[in-house]
């Protein structure tokens, strides 16, 4: 049996070691109200000390204007550098672009069979 991960992420820094022992890539390429608002929502359903899930002990959710900012600016600062690496990283390995839930749902599906 080969051995098998998965990793997520969107630091940029490490973005070529990670391409580099990829087989695949999915990019949630969504609109950046829907990425705000689920940031917000991330935030609210966690309110009350609560540690969503993958968060360390102690390690509350939080929302910082910076941060917001970045998810905001995200389509111009980011993506084309990403966008850029993805087709390189295409000529060797398979990559979804997935632009709304109904792409996310259907390719779900399509990878459990």
């Amino acid at each position: 049996m080969q051995e098998s991960w998965i990793i997520d992420g969107s630091y940029y820094g490490t973005l070529d070691m990670r391409l580099q022992q990829a087989d695949a890539v999915i990019f949630f390429d969504l609109p950046r109200l829907v990425c705000i608002w689920r940031v917000i929502k991330r935030r609210l359903q966690n309110i009350g000390g609560s540690n969503r899930l993958g968060m360390p002990a102690g390690c509350p959710e939080r929302i910082y204007w910076k941060f917001l900012k970045w998810v905001w600016r995200y389509r111009e600062s980011n993506r084309p550098q990403v966008m850029d690496k993805l087709r390189q990283f295409s000529e060797r390995g398979k990559v979804y672009v997935i632009t709304s839930d109904h792409q996310a749902e259907k390719l779900l599906h399509e990878l459990k069979r």
